[in-house]
Formats: structure tokens, C-alpha cells, sequence
């Protein structure tokens, strides 16, 4: 992508940035990047009342800017990727998800999760999140179990995905509660595999 540069402000900048990198020791990666040696010494021995009027007046130089539209994208895309696992991870804090799953699935420390718990969930220091979970109902228990079957079925769907999905249909209920639902009949497992039973009891 290129454009010109039309700002007489603009144009004052990129010199200045010129003159500032050949004075820091930019030199040698400047004349990599196909500048001529003539024209970056000229520049640097000018006086500023001689850029300014190069830039003010009608000479008509131009001034053009380029950068690679693809790495633009890409970058771009990354940022918005970035975000959206900030958001999916900040909602599995707020609505109650157990510790061992926030730190295997999102790849962070016990301690990150405390401190996200303590800014999500009002008051979390002085209620905790530990202790028994309740039995939820037995009917509520059997359909969750049904829905879940049925999320597994669709390979195209991540264990992040399902337990996502689930607290969307169930909202009135911590992932915490829904999780140790779907896996009662689970045997409990020493593992670290995010595919097994977490250790729920923990927070």
C-alpha cells in the first residue's frame, strides 16, 4: 500500500525522523533499505529554515509513505484474535468457571486467575468461590447431560466451545456447576488433560 503524503506537518516529521535515525547510527539500515547516500547527506547538512521551505514551497516534491498490506492485515487480525480470547477468558472467570479449567484452557497461573476473579466477581475475597457445589435438581441434571451429549457429537466444537455454549443455554448457573454436573459419573483422573475431569473442589 502507498499514499502521499499531503500534511506539510506530516512531511516535517518523516524528515525529522530521517535526520533523527542517521544521527542515532541508522545509517547502515537506511542505505539497506535502498536509500540514496547522496541524498541522505544532503539532508542532513541542510538547515532547517532550508526544510522548511523545501516543504512549504511549490518545488512540488513529493512525499510518499509504504507498508506491506498483507503484514498490515495480518497484524490487525492477530489484535482482533487477541481480543476475543481476552473476552471468551474473562467470561469463563466472571461466571464462575473452576480454577483448573481457567489455567489449562487459557494457558495462564493460579495467581492471574485470582487477581481476574477479584476484579470480575464483586466481592469474590470476601465470598470465595470454594466449598461444596450444590446438587443441582435431577430433571436439570438429566437434560444437562442430554445437551451435552449432543455438543460432543459435533467435532467441529472445542471443550472451550461446548462448556461456552452450555453456560449459554444454563446462565442462571456457574460453569463450576454445570461442569461437575456433566462429569459426575466421570471417574476423577490424575491427569492434566483439559479432555478429563477437573478437580472442581479446588479454587
Amino acid at each position: 500500500m502507498r499514499f502521499e503524503v499531503t500534511s506539510a506537518s506530516m512531511k516535517a516529521e518523516l524528515l525529522n525522523h530521517l535526520i533523527y535515525r542517521m544521527d542515532s547510527g541508522g545509517m547502515d539500515e537506511l542505505l539497506r533499505g535502498a536509500a540514496e547516500p547522496t541524498v541522505l547527506d544532503s539532508l542532513r547538512d541542510r538547515p532547517a529554515r532550508d526544510l522548511i521551505k523545501l516543504i512549504n514551497g511549490s518545488s512540488g516534491l513529493k512525499f510518499h509513505i509504504e507498508f506491506c498490506s498483507n503484514k498490515f492485515i495480518n497484524e490487525l487480525n492477530r489484535m482482533d484474535m487477541m481480543t476475543g480470547d481476552t473476552k471468551v477468558r474473562e467470561y469463563f472467570v466472571a461466571n464462575g468457571a473452576p480454577l483448573e479449567m481457567i489455567t489449562e484452557m487459557f494457558r495462564v497461573t493460579s495467581a492471574q486467575v485470582r487477581d481476574w476473579r477479584n476484579m470480575l466477581i464483586p466481592g469474590y475475597e470476601a465470598k470465595k468461590l470454594g466449598g461444596r457445589t450444590r446438587m443441582l435438581p435431577e430433571k436439570l441434571r438429566d437434560a444437562l447431560h442430554q445437551k451435552w451429549a449432543a455438543l460432543e457429537k459435533n467435532s467441529k466444537l472445542s471443550l472451550q466451545d461446548r462448556v461456552y455454549a452450555m453456560h449459554q443455554q444454563y446462565p442462571n448457573y456457574t460453569i463450576h456447576e454445570l461442569w461437575i454436573t456433566i462429569n459426575e459419573f466421570t471417574p476423577r483422573k490424575n491427569t492434566d488433560s483439559v479432555n478429563s475431569s477437573f478437580d472442581l473442589h479446588v479454587c
